[in-house]
C-alpha cells in the first residue's frame, strides 16, 4: 500500500506539535517551581528583614535614653 505524502507530513507536523506542547508543558511547571522558590525566598527575606529591624529597635532604646532629651527626636 502507498502512503500520500501529505498523510506522512501532517503525522510528523502532529508528533512535532505534540512534542512541543510537551515540552511546554515542562516548561511551565519549572516555572511554577521557580515561582514558588522565588516567592518563597521573597518571604524569608521579608521575615529576616522584619526580625532584624526589630532587634535595631530594641538596641537603639537603651542608646537613646542615655541622650540628653534636647538631642531625642521621637517618632510619631
Amino acid at each position: 500500500m502507498v502512503v500520500p505524502r501529505h498523510i506522512s507530513l501532517e503525522s510528523s507536523n502532529l508528533t512535532k506539535r505534540r512534542q512541543r506542547s510537551s515540552k511546554l508543558g515542562s516548561q511551565e511547571n519549572i516555572n511554577d517551581d521557580q515561582n514558588s522558590d522565588s516567592n518563597l525566598r521573597k518571604i524569608v527575606h521579608r521575615d529576616i528583614q522584619r526580625q532584624r529591624r526589630k532587634e535595631m529597635g530594641t538596641l537603639y532604646t537603651p542608646l537613646r535614653s542615655l541622650l540628653p532629651h534636647e538631642y531625642v527626636t521621637y517618632r510619631y
